[in-house]
């Protein structure tokens, strides 16, 4: 029997068509939050990856967990999977706290960990992780100075 009978080949494309000209930027926390700002009103939590090119043009983003109103399940390889199938230079990620206190749980940490060595691994950069409280407040990894710590 041959390889080629036993073993399959795996090809993956990525397209996509952007809906305007327009490159949106992000440098920051505000920034992103400005964009997913529809989160702060969501009742169960959502995980968004952004994935950005070296000049921190986005180009997709991903949900990549919709959970309960208390938890969201995400592991780094459903997360990095996307930067690595776009060739991406880096991500931030968003999410949201329905109760509305935007201070880091355990599991949010937990997974901040992983994913900050997973993304050192792979030569990805976690640019920062955002967790959206109500009224426009937030957490910002990078300005809390925490991010790879």
């Amino acid at each position: 029997m041959k390889a080629n009978q036993l073993i399959r080949e795996v090809e993956v494309h990525y397209r996509t068509k952007p809906k305007s000209d327009e490159k949106v930027f992000l440098k920051s926390a505000p920034e992103v939050v400005k964009l997913f700002r529809e989160l702060e009103n969501a009742t169960q939590e959502k995980l968004i990856a952004i994935h950005v090119d070296t000049y921190l043009s986005v180009s997709c983003f991903q949900v990549v967990s919709i959970g309960t109103s208390t938890q969201s399940l995400a592991d780094p390889a459903t997360i990095l999977r996307t930067s690595l199938l776009t060739n991406s230079y880096g991500l931030f990620l968003i999410h949201n706290h329905p109760h509305g206190n935007s201070s880091p749980s355990k599991p949010d940490m937990e997974i901040k960990n992983a994913l900050a060595q997973a993304c050192q691994c792979l030569n990805i950069q976690l640019l920062d992780f955002i967790i959206l409280g109500d009224d426009g407040t937030y957490y910002s990894f990078v300005e809390e100075g925490i991010l790879h710590k």
